[in-house]
């Protein structure tokens, strides 16, 4: 059993609870000591402090990563750039009336008159320059390549941008802070405004789009060997269906095996994307049958603002369909079938919540730092520093510092609808009660971290 001693006085506008000092028994707690209890959210509290560290190792390791992919991509598409380059410079005559074999034609038709060998026969055969058209294959070669180039310098093109915002995105995190708790304002803003603009998306596709300029030239090569050697344009076009081939099995290859060492943001992307799909559907034709009112795929509350006419003239409708196939359901199908759905669909709309959070990430959509803006970046950086870090005492330390809001603030409401929060919260409070009821004679624990553990449970729900 555990007894927790503290004094409580009142300051003038509320009690609050105080505890002898807390012993630094952990590495942890000598690096980020403890505040002093309902102080843990301070301007420069201690999860702030340990928000700060994490949030720049992780950047450090994501920006780092992106740098050298970009790197490498801007020095293989100005390499393919010029090799495209020099090939397109002499296809693109093809689509150009050739005068130097007209001019050969007309000097050889001349030549044989003197001499009488039917030379205007041959003069009635040269083609006028003018009526000149290009042949389908010499089209196709041609836009296949010129494809490809176009790629590749969008490539490169891209890469400079992204890098320019990676830069400002570093300059602006690096700049000088008043706080910790306002560093971690910006720090919130800034890198949710990447996730919101998608730019880990385009530093993903960006690789893509260079292997397809490289398909495209290969498979150029191969049209253009054709018309010369068939057996050496047959042996280009084998390799490159066999280098295809490879390509997407190791794209595919990891949706299956979680282990492929061939695993690139590309699969998990589209996992992502394909697994959020699967659990939208699912999700709606579980609602179908749920019998209490809830909130509805396609439904509207007041608090997301005026109704717009899109809400009024699709929305609206959807949303009384759904209510009059639940209410058929009702006397169509069993009690135990129609439970049994309800409860799958809570299910699934609690995996939806937490794949699209952690798809999508959260989205700030202001710059001005309101009152109300301010509270939702505070919540969002807690509740990354929770879901995000696998160390339970950085977890820890997040969800102590809920305690010290209101069980009222707007910080704390927004808390409350992440799901992917919830079961980190779910986690921290089991890991919390076996050290409670472990006969351990060494305490790794205080008095005072047990009381923010439960009155963090207490203000969340």
């Amino acid at each position: 059993m555990v007894v927790i001693h503290s004094n409580v006085e009142y300051t003038g506008d509320r009690y609050v609870a105080s505890y002898p000092p807390e012993e630094l028994n952990t590495e942890f707690k000598r690096k980020y000591p403890p505040d002093p209890f309902g102080e843990e959210t301070s301007a420069n509290a201690r999860v702030w402090k340990v928000y700060k560290d994490e949030a720049t190792a992780h950047d450090k390791s994501l920006l780092d990563g992106w740098n050298k992919t970009l790197d490498i991509l801007l020095i293989f598409a100005g390499l393919f750039s010029a090799v495209a380059t020099a090939f397109v410079i002499e296809s693109y005559k093809l689509l150009q009336p050739d005068y130097e074999e007209y001019i050969a034609g007309a000097l050889f038709a001349a030549l044989s008159s003197r001499n009488g060998s039917g030379a205007l026969d041959q003069a009635l055969d040269l083609q006028d320059p003018n009526d000149f058209v290009p042949l389908r294959a010499s089209r196709w070669l041609n836009g296949i390549w010129f494809t490809s180039l176009v790629l590749s310098l969008v490539v490169a093109f891209l890469c400079i941008l992204l890098k320019q915002c990676i830069e400002e995105y570093s300059s602006r995190v690096s700049a000088p802070f008043p706080s910790l708790r306002h560093w971690s304002r910006r720090r919130t803003f800034y890198f949710d405004g990447m996730t919101e603009w998608a730019l880990p998306v385009f530093v993903a596709i960006l690789p893509l789009l260079l292997h397809a300029a490289v398909f495209l030239f290969l498979t150029g090569l191969a049209l253009l060997l054709w018309s010369l050697d068939s057996i050496n344009a047959a042996w280009i076009l084998a390799v490159t269906s066999a280098l295809l081939l490879f390509y997407v099995v190791s794209i595919v290859v990891p949706f299956l095996r979680p282990s492929c060492p061939s695993s690139t943001p590309i699969p998990r992307l589209l996992s992502k994307s394909i697994h959020l799909t699967h659990l939208r559907i699912l999700s709606v034709v579980s609602q179908l049958a749920v019998r209490e009112q809830i909130p509805l795929a396609f439904g509207w509350s007041p608090s997301e603002g005026p109704c717009t006419r899109l809400t009024f003239y699709v929305q609206f409708p959807v949303q009384y369909l759904i209510l009059l196939v639940r209410r058929s359901i009702r006397y169509l199908l069993p009690a135990k079938v129609t439970e049994a759905l309800t409860i799958s669909y809570w299910k699934l709309r609690n995996s939806l919540t937490s794949s699209r959070a952690h798809l999508a990430g959260s989205r700030p959509y202001f710059l001005q730092l309101s009152k109300r803006e301010t509270d939702r970046v505070d919540a969002y950086a807690l509740r990354w520093l929770i879901t995000t870090s696998p160390s339970s005492s950085v977890v820890s330390v997040g969800f102590q510092a809920i305690g010290s809001l209101s069980p009222w603030s707007p910080v704390v409401d927004v808390l409350r609808c992440a799901s992917d929060l919830q079961a980190a919260v779910r986690r921290c409070l089991q890991d919390m009660y076996p050290r409670m009821l472990s006969n351990q004679h060494v305490m790794v624990f205080s008095e005072a971290d047990v009381a923010r553990d439960f009155r963090s449970a207490v203000c969340v729900w």
